[in-house]
């Protein structure tokens, strides 16, 4: 059986402009600060470290992202 690491990755719609994330959590609920970083560009910067996308939803302006890769 396969463990996996979460982290969801929260990315604020603006009205105009592109969505940028402003921060990510971990597994263990601890919230990291990002500078804004385009969604997109994000996710696949951490997919060439093994993390592949789970879900997308979205609440009013913001969009989270849940992301896993396997552990151990």
């Amino acid at each position: 059986m396969s463990r996996y690491e979460y982290a969801e990755i929260v990315s604020q719609c603006a009205l105009h402009g592109p969505a940028v994330v402003r921060e990510w959590v971990d597994s263990n609920g601890k919230t990291h600060q990002l500078g804004g970083i385009h969604p997109v560009a994000l996710l696949t910067a951490w997919s060439t470290e093994g993390w592949d996308l789970v879900s997308t939803t979205t609440y009013g302006n913001l969009r989270i992202y849940t992301v896993r890769r396997p552990v151990g």
